[in-house]
C-alpha cells in the first residue's frame, strides 16, 4: 500500500503511520536492510564471477593454443573456450573427427 494513495493523508499522517508501524515490527526495519544488502552482494559477487570466469576463458585459449601448436607444429591449432551451465552447448551443432580432420587438411592445402 502506498501511503500517498490513501485519502487526506497529510505528510506527517503519513509519518506518524510508518513510525507506529515499524515501532509494532521492530525486526521488519533490520529484515529490509539485511535483504538489500544482500542483492547488493550478490549482483558484486555475480559480477567477480563472470569477470574470472572470462580471464579464466582467455587464459586456458592461450594455454591451450600454445600447447596445441607446439605439438602439431605444421597444424595451426585454434581453440574455443565457452562457458555454460553444463557441457551439454544444447545450441550448438556439435562435430565429429571427421569434421575436424577436413578443417585440418584444408588448413594444410593452403
Amino acid at each position: 500500500m502506498i501511503l500517498s494513495n490513501l485519502p487526506n493523508l497529510t505528510g506527517e499522517d503519513a509519518r506518524e503511520f510508518l513510525h507506529r508501524f515499524y515501532a509494532a515490527y521492530p525486526g521488519l526495519k533490520i529484515w529490509q536492510q539485511m535483504v538489500s544488502d544482500g542483492a547488493r552482494l550478490t549482483a558484486i559477487g555475480r559480477e567477480t564471477y563472470k569477470k574470472r570466469a572470462r580471464e579464466a576463458s582467455k587464459l586456458l585459449k592461450g594455454v591451450m593454443e600454445q600447447a596445441g601448436n607446439e605439438m602439431l607444429k605444421v597444424i595451426p591449432c585454434e581453440t574455443d573456450a565457452k562457458m555454460g551451465k553444463d557441457w551439454s552447448f544444447k545450441d550448438e551443432s556439435r562435430f565429429g573427427l571427421g569434421t575436424i580432420f577436413s578443417k585440418a587438411i584444408s588448413m594444410i592445402r593452403r
